[in-house]
Formats: C-alpha cells, sequence, structure tokens
C-alpha cells in the first residue's frame, strides 16, 4: 500500500519538475506582466470606446489659465444617453461657475461627485435632445436648475466648452 503513495509522489514530482524544465520559470506563468514605466496605459484604459488617452488640447491651458477663483472646469465627461444607438457616445468639457470662491473651493476638492451627479441627470436625457441647438439649451438650463436644487443657489452659470457626440469603435 504505501509503494502506491510512493509511485504517485514520484510520477506527480516528475511531472511538476518537467512542467517546469518545459515552460519555464513558474513566475512566468503565475504572473501577469506589470507595466515597466509609468507612461505605460493600463489595459483598461485601453479599452475604453473612446479616446481618453489623448493630451489636452492646447488653447485648454489658456483657458485654465483664465478661470476665475469661483470658477471649475470639467473635463471629460463621457456618457451615452437614453435610447441612443449602440455604441454612440456624448462627451461634454464644461465650467460651472459659483457665486463664492469658498464653493468652488469646496467643489474642486469633490469634483468626483459633482461628475457623477452630472453624468446620472445626463444620462435621463433622450438622444434626440443632443441633436440640435435647441434641446442642448433645454440640457443646459435643466443642468443649472437640478445643480442649484441640489446644491443651493450657490451655483451661478453652467458653460458648454466642448460638445461631441462620437460612436464606440469597432461598433
Amino acid at each position: 500500500m504505501k509503494k502506491h503513495y510512493l509511485y504517485i509522489a514520484i510520477l506527480i514530482t516528475t511531472l511538476i519538475l518537467g512542467g517546469l524544465l518545459v515552460f519555464g520559470p513558474t513566475k512566468i506563468i503565475f504572473r501577469g506582466k506589470t507595466p515597466s514605466s509609468e507612461k505605460e496605459i493600463p489595459s483598461m484604459l485601453k479599452a475604453l470606446p473612446f479616446e481618453n488617452k489623448k493630451p489636452r488640447p492646447k488653447h485648454y491651458e489658456k483657458l485654465l489659465a483664465n478661470l476665475k477663483d469661483n470658477e471649475i472646469f470639467l473635463e471629460k465627461i463621457v456618457f451615452s444617453p437614453k435610447d441612443a444607438p449602440k455604441g454612440t457616445y456624448v462627451y461634454f468639457d464644461l465650467v460651472i461657475s459659483f457665486k463664492e470662491k469658498k464653493t468652488a473651493k469646496n467643489f474642486k476638492e469633490a469634483k468626483d461627485v459633482l461628475e457623477h451627479d452630472l453624468v446620472s441627470r445626463l444620462t435621463q436625457w433622450d438622444w434626440l435632445d443632443f441633436q440640435n441647438a435647441d434641446g442642448l439649451q433645454l440640457i443646459k438650463s435643466d443642468l443649472l436648475r437640478y445643480l442649484q436644487q441640489k446644491y443651493g443657489s450657490q451655483v451661478a452659470n453652467i458653460y458648454f466648452i466642448r460638445f461631441k457626440i462620437g460612436k464606440q469603435k469597432g461598433l
């Protein structure tokens, strides 16, 4: 009985050693490749349907330099509106103006919460409203009302800096 265990142990050991000789070191098998430098983009960002890897346009640097203390710039807000064709997305860059500097500073620290609120509100709008200027004006006024209801009357105005409709690659 003990001989059977010994034969099985020898067989398993030779299989493991043979596998190591054939396939090389185990660290290549069990560990994935790590990014070699800080500049390399992780694979999830490469899989995004929109061009998130492009550098900021030069005219945005001038815009950022001219921003007042009571304004914040929200860049690359991407979402898919209600009833949009498959793979279609809307891309926004916008500036939100506040009545006080302190409020703007608080929102600069919590940009992600504000962006999430904007995306959740914008996805409720129908796809056709993004197709014309009248619809965009309605969306802008609705966003302003929504932010004023949610965060108080400190929100003074919203300015659309860039608006783009795109389609996912490969669809």
